[in-house]
């Protein structure tokens, strides 16, 4: 017969070992659940970061890409108006240098042109040692008849007023030689219209002649003027000429004058206003 302890033990261990084996398994169950659980969530918020990252990604791609856009639109904007105001500028300067030939073309023009009275020219040749000769001379006499007419043509004014329309184009420099070379003619013709028998006509002596050579030429050009025993006028006019020319290169050139030509320059234009066209 069994030992009734004996039994009762077993029944105790039994249910030891059943209640170890049930909490063992619910030990491995709840790891296994736990696990489950923490990748279920993990998953999700996973899930849940791409889907808000991708998001992310879509509205930044907008963004950058409207940024493109607008960058590309206002940088084809500012071509357009860069072409435009190079394209105004380059015709801006066209029209600007085609005026500034046509306004040298119509100054010269004038000096091409100049009529300048015989008596002028006679007297040049003769010289002033035969003053009284070329006073009684009969072609003199005819010559300067009208003479004052002539110096005041409208031909004559006009040139003027066609070289003072052309002044904003051609420049200070160009202008103000070009006016001297007619000043310098209307003054001798008067001088020569006035002159008597007993009274020589030294015109390059005259004041206002004097202003304006003295503000044009040189020491040495001016020695080389009173020297001359003729042809007096011939030799301002030819200097007068060349500067002329050489001013008209420079402004096609577009160089700037110096601050000593432009002294001359204003001192000319002084000479103008104080004893202007009657």
């Amino acid at each position: 017969m069994d030992n009734p302890s004996t039994d009762y033990i077993d029944v105790i261990l039994q249910v030891i070992a059943n209640s170890v084996s049930t909490s063992i398994v619910l030990l491995i169950v709840a790891f296994l659940a736990r696990n489950w659980i923490r990748k279920r969530i993990q998953s999700a918020i996973q899930h849940e970061y791409d889907v808000k990252l991708e998001k992310y990604k879509s509205e930044l791609k907008n963004q950058n890409d409207i940024i493109i856009e607008n960058l590309k639109s206002e940088n084809m904007r500012i071509q357009n108006f860069q072409n435009h105001s190079v394209i105004s500028m380059i015709d801006i300067m066209k029209i600007t240098h085609e005026k500034k030939i046509d306004a040298i073309e119509s100054v010269w023009n004038t000096i091409a042109a100049l009529n300048v009275p015989e008596v002028i020219n006679l007297y040049d040749v003769i010289g002033e040692s035969s003053h009284s000769e070329f006073f009684d001379n009969p072609k003199v006499s005819r010559t300067r008849e009208g003479l004052e007419a002539l110096l005041l043509s409208d031909e004559r004014l006009e040139m003027i007023s066609d070289i003072n329309k052309a002044r904003p184009f051609i420049g200070e420099h160009v202008y103000s030689l070009s006016i001297a070379l007619h000043r310098l003619v209307i003054k001798l013709g008067f001088m020569y219209h006035k002159m008597t028998r007993d009274e020589e006509v030294k015109w390059w002596e005259d004041s206002f002649a004097v202003s304006l050579i003295d503000k044009i030429f040189n020491e040495k050009e001016l020695e080389t003027l009173h020297v001359l025993p003729m042809y007096k006028f011939d030799y301002i006019r030819k200097k007068l000429e060349t500067r002329i020319i050489s001013a008209i290169d420079n402004t096609l050139k577009g160089k700037d004058v110096s601050d000593e030509v432009m002294d001359r320059i204003k001192g000319l234009i002084e000479v103008f206003e104080k004893e202007p066209l009657s």
